[in-house]
């Protein structure tokens, strides 16, 4: 990478030189300079909005509400995505209640009919169950969730 560095620094004070020794012998020499600019976000900067608004009276304006209608949809995408995650987590927790409070009834029952080997089997897997779909969820979660990390964040990383 140093290297790559030295080379075009080299090229440039070569170009430089040969710049420089033909306008002494006369000869006419144009130099072009290109500049790029990038921003990012859902506003250009100031001086680019100020050029759209210099093409096209009235651009800056809808530009301006085309960032906070994304802004709206955002929002509205972020809630009704939390809203989701919260009734899905609701039933599991009511799935697992039903599933476990089946297997300890059940187990109470093979106990009452005398066999309890058949009760202690059934508690261990119903528990084992549950244990393991707890285990696998928390594994499941991405580095971003377990850092707390809300969506909107996520989504600015991008």
């Amino acid at each position: 990478m140093a290297e790559e560095r030295r080379e075009v620094a080299a090229e440039e004070v070569e170009r430089q030189e040969d710049l420089e020794d033909g306008a002494e012998n006369g000869e006419s020499n144009q130099v072009v300079k290109i500049s790029q600019g990038i921003f990012s976000g859902p506003l250009p900067p100031p001086q680019v909005l100020q050029g759209y608004e210099d093409i096209l009276p009235g651009a800056a304006e809808r530009i301006l509400q085309m960032a906070e209608q994304e802004q709206s949809h955002r929002h509205a995408f972020d809630n009704e995505l939390g809203r989701s995650v919260t009734r899905q987590q609701e039933r599991g927790q009511v799935f697992a209640f039903v599933l476990g409070a089946g297997a300890l009834g059940l187990a109470a029952f093979m106990v009452w009919s005398g066999h309890p080997g058949y009760a202690i089997t059934t508690t261990i897997a119903a528990i084992g169950t549950l244990a393991a779909s707890l285990i696998y969820r928390r594994r499941a979660k991405s580095p971003a969730e377990e850092a707390g990390e809300s969506s909107d964040q996520q989504r600015q990383d991008r």
